[in-house]
């Protein structure tokens, strides 16, 4: 058979007992070309690949010059199941994913049965950045923080540039309390004030924020008791070494660490301010009325003693206290001295004091610590049922919301002629 569309055989010999045939060369087969296109490679794959744990192709039809593929049923895939973990659908994210502005993950390694991502390092985030702007920082804590005891935002608008913010309305504040009680605040209404701020501030911190403000002005109540806590402009999320400003709080109530200049503080700076809440609740005074920081822990010192030598040396290594000396208090002014008669020796008012205003913050009882005080032992506030229900409502509301906070209306259409513009239409809802 000889034709230019058949192959042709060019020679035939025998080696070592085989027969060979060489033909004449050709570049390529049908088959090569066919496998360029995937369909028809597909196609091909799964008519000679059998086996149960390749996916059986069903059919195959031409509808409008397409090729149309008809596979078994499957439920979902390995990718479905690898994005349900947190970890892995990061790592593919990252691995697929480059830009200059998105972070570039540079390793990935499993310890003690343990996956860790290792990332580019970065300095800081848009929401530290955010965090210096005091307002921001007031609307961005009271949008995650919803509890009974801090006060509630209503909402956020602008008005001939200035951000003004609306919140619920309180009655008081702690002040006018200590204004009408000048021999001190009644017990039972002290521990009132003090139990729900300690709810209050012991949400924050578990939700790794600190207040760094409490103080009687910032300390809100309603006409039915209950504390509202106020004022988040100096507010800040927690995060594991990081340094903070020491110049928050006022000055009758910071703690010494603030005081000396100390950057590695925590939630302990709440939990003195509201020792030294608790204490000006007794006797209508402030417990340490400092005129400057100096005289401040002078006055502290007089009172607890010397300070904890770290804190000494951040003291002589500040610049702000540079070629000063704190005073050696000549007599000792012991804490039950600073209290009204009546409380003089009443030893869980002592105690719940001490465990309070312990110079060292690392042995300072937390807020859920204090909360357990034999102080408030057989001790009970309830929560009005209208302000738990409004709680309930802003919880729910949070968790369906986005977690993005709502963007401003800074400007708006001129209302129609002929009419009215709504008094309330610049008010967004938050």
């Amino acid at each position: 058979m000889k034709h230019p569309n058949l192959v042709h055989l060019i020679e035939v010999f025998r080696r070592k007992r085989k027969l060979h045939l060489v033909f004449e060369y050709c570049d390529h087969t049908v088959l090569n070309e066919l496998e360029k296109h995937p369909a028809v490679s597909t196609i091909m794959f799964c008519f000679y690949m059998k086996h149960p744990n390749l996916v059986h192709l069903i059919e195959v039809f031409r509808r409008k010059r397409k090729l149309h593929l008809v596979f078994e049923y499957c439920d979902h895939t390995v990718l479905n199941e690898l994005e349900k973990h947190p970890a892995v659908s990061t790592i593919m994210f990252c691995f697929y994913m480059k830009h200059p502005n998105l972070v570039h993950l540079i390793e990935v390694f499993r310890r003690k049965r343990k996956l860790h991502l290792v990332f580019e390092y970065c300095d800081h985030t848009v929401l530290n950045e955010l965090e210096k702007h005091p307002a921001v920082s007031t609307i961005m804590f009271c949008f995650y923080m919803k509890h009974p005891n801090l006060v509630h935002l209503i909402e956020v608008f602008r008005r001939k540039r200035k951000l003004h913010l609306v919140f619920e309305y309180c009655d008081h504040t702690v002040l006018n309390e200590l204004e009408k009680h000048p021999a001190g605040c009644p017990e039972l209404l002290s521990k009132q004030i003090i139990w729900q701020t300690l709810q209050g501030v012991a949400y924050c911190h578990r939700h790794n924020c600190i207040h760094r403000d409490v103080k009687p002005e910032n300390i809100l109540l309603t006409s039915d008791g209950v504390v509202k806590l106020c004022d988040f402009g100096f507010a800040r999320m927690i995060s594991p070494g990081e340094s903070y400003t020491d110049y928050v709080a006022t000055r009758w109530y910071r703690a010494p660490e603030l005081l000396v200049g100390d950057t590695q503080y925590s939630a302990p700076v709440d939990v003195w301010a509201i020792g030294c809440v608790f204490a000006e609740l007794l006797s209508s005074e402030a417990l340490w009325p400092g005129k400057s920081d100096l005289d401040q822990l002078y006055l502290i010192r007089k009172t607890l003693g010397d300070l904890l030598p770290r804190h000494m040396t951040i003291f002589s290594q500040n610049t702000f206290f540079q070629g000063m000396a704190l005073p050696e208090p000549t007599t000792l002014e012991p804490l039950e001295s600073k209290l009204p008669q009546r409380y003089a020796h009443n030893e869980l008012v002592i105690d719940f004091l001490k465990k309070c205003l312990d110079k060292d913050p690392m042995m300072r009882w937390t807020c859920e610590q204090l909360l357990r005080h034999a102080i408030f032992e057989n001790f009970l506030f309830t929560v009005p049922n209208s302000e738990q229900t409004d709680y309930e409502r802003l919880r729910r509301a949070q968790v369906q919301s986005s977690p993005l906070l709502p963007q401003l209306a800074v400007e708006r259409a001129a209302p129609a002629r002929g009419k009215k513009e709504d008094a309330r239409a610049h008010l967004p809802t938050i």
